[in-house]
């Protein structure tokens, strides 16, 4: 992906590149219209980022409502003001009454909605999130549909006169790139969160591990306190031989960790101690140290 485009604008760029079916590019046609136009003043109004698009757009006009039009064209938008009866009265007897038959078809319909006012942040970002916004209640009504056809949770909110639907689960937003067809932005995506999955779980391990460090430190820190107690007083007698050693070495190894005390124990002697067998002697001598008058 080219680092100067957004990840919406590369998915939206492979949403345009897609071989749609005749049916399914209708759909998807008609829901971006929907989505990004307002009826006022006897007028169909709407605007899109999809610049580079403009003659694939121009063209879907003439092929499916036998329209020629040119928009306003700046650098960033382009805009149309469509005043044609004929395209007024076909596309407002549509508008909530499109037949879709199939799960291809509503793959489409939720394409042309994201194409219109769809968005989905960086992979790469702190956070996920997709969402959609249209200007009614009846068509988020429908986008909430379509999604709980693909088993999608959503939640939507109003904000002005805004209907925003949006989804934060990374799952269900991997999902939505695969109903869009944009099998490049599905990679990049899958791609971006293995990576920030596995730093996460690095990060973590890493945390643990200082957690035990730290933990290992200050028992060990605390076990030759008491083994000091017990090797310079006349309590040493009550030891045994193993056990004096266990005591020299944990004295001479204080950032071991109970297994690796135990390793270099049996290495040493020639001995096959258990774990269980070297804190139980460690806990014998702080007993007794504790436990001195």
């Amino acid at each position: 992906m080219d680092d100067k485009i957004s990840f919406t604008s590369f998915i939206k760029d492979e949403i345009m590149e897609y071989a749609w079916t005749e049916k399914e590019l209708k759909t998807l046609f008609y829901s971006f219209l929907r989505t990004n136009g307002n009826y006022k003043n006897n007028k169909y109004k709407f605007t899109t980022t999809l610049v580079r698009w403009e003659d694939k757009i121009n063209e879907l006009f003439k092929k499916y409502y036998n329209l020629k039009i040119k928009p306003e064209k700046t650098k960033k938008l382009l805009k149309y003001e469509i005043v044609d009866d004929d395209f007024l009265k076909k596309f407002s007897n549509n508008v909530g009454k499109m037949l879709i038959t199939n799960h291809e078809e509503l793959k489409a319909y939720l394409a042309g909605a994201f194409l219109g006012k769809g968005w989905i942040n960086s992979p790469e970002s702190r956070f996920y999130h997709c969402e959609l916004r249209v200007r009614n209640l009846s068509h988020s009504l429908d986008i909430q549909e379509v999604f709980d056809s693909f088993g999608i949770r959503t939640v939507t909110i109003k904000k002005k006169e805004w209907f925003y639907t949006y989804i934060k689960k990374a799952s269900d937003i991997s999902t939505v790139i695969k109903i869009f067809n944009a099998s490049k932005s599905v990679m990049i995506f899958e791609d971006a969160r293995i990576e920030r999955d596995f730093l996460a779980t690095y990060k973590k391990m890493e945390s643990i591990e200082a957690y035990n460090f730290e933990k290992t430190k200050k028992s060990a820190e605390e076990q030759i306190q008491f083994i000091n107690k017990v090797l310079n007083s006349e309590l040493k007698k009550e030891l045994s031989v193993d056990q004096k050693r266990i005591a020299s070495l944990r004295i001479k190894n204080p950032l071991f960790s109970l297994l690796e005390l135990q390793m270099e124990f049996n290495t040493k002697y020639k001995k096959n101690v258990s774990r269980s067998t070297i804190n139980t002697w460690l806990k014998k001598i702080i007993n007794i140290a504790k436990n001195k008058k």
